[in-house]
């Protein structure tokens, strides 16, 4: 379409820095700060608060959550144009106390940490920053099907990926890990490797180093 030799072209993934991102040493102020029990899960988000990325159906999902009586905090981190309206809306839903919006924060890496789910309901996406950091935190990450998600989790293995507008379906992958704690192990141990192999810093630079040495080697 504009003219350049498809194979010409080469993606190169911005990288995740591995070591401030880690899937141990939760942050044990998080959960007092919450007030929540220790037996309650918290599933976490974080993103601008616009309408991209559709944080009403995380309320959605949070309000089905809350009439299946499962036991899970709903922790949004971000700030933006839509979160007045978000929070006016929350305080009529019944789950007005299963969810807390958190702002604007500088302790992201500890507050994944404390985590127990990721849950990332985007309409579209670029490059998902805040998806890839909750995968090398080690999260089981649940996430919309916005268009290439799939390069990003392998569902069932790294994660789950739900439907956009299908707030039940988010309820269901929530219950699944809830009743399922080795299934959730076993995707956040994954999606923690799938950064590690692909989506590393020090991947980046590899294939970026590589890239420079092919063009070299072409114009010798």
């Amino acid at each position: 379409m504009i003219g350049v030799d498809p194979r010409r072209i080469r993606v190169v993934y911005n990288g995740v820095d591995l070591d401030r991102y880690r899937s141990s040493s939760p942050y044990p102020d998080l959960r007092r700060e919450l007030s929540v029990r220790s037996d309650v899960r918290i599933v976490t988000t974080v993103g601008r608060l616009v309408p991209e990325k559709n944080h009403d159906m995380l309320l959605d999902i949070a309000e089905c959550c809350y009439r299946r009586n499962l036991p899970v905090h709903f922790v949004i981190v971000g700030h933006g144009a839509e979160g007045e309206r978000l929070r006016a809306r929350l305080e009529h839903m019944p789950c007005v106390h299963d969810v807390t919006f958190l702002g604007l924060r500088v302790d992201v890496a500890d507050i994944l940490a404390s985590s127990d789910v990721f849950l990332f309901t985007s309409l579209h996406e670029g490059f998902p920053n805040a998806l890839l950091e909750a995968m090398a935190s080690g999260l089981p990450a649940i996430s919309t099907n916005f268009p290439c998600a799939h390069e990003f989790i392998d569902d069932g293995e790294n994660g789950t990926i739900i439907p956009i507008g299908k707030a039940e379906y988010g309820a269901d992958a929530i219950q699944s890990y809830l009743s399922q704690p080795e299934l959730a192990r076993c995707h956040g141990r994954n999606a923690r490797r799938t950064i590690e192999e692909r989506f590393a810093a020090n991947v980046m630079v590899k294939r970026t180093y590589e890239y420079y040495c092919d063009i070299l080697e072409q114009r010798a």
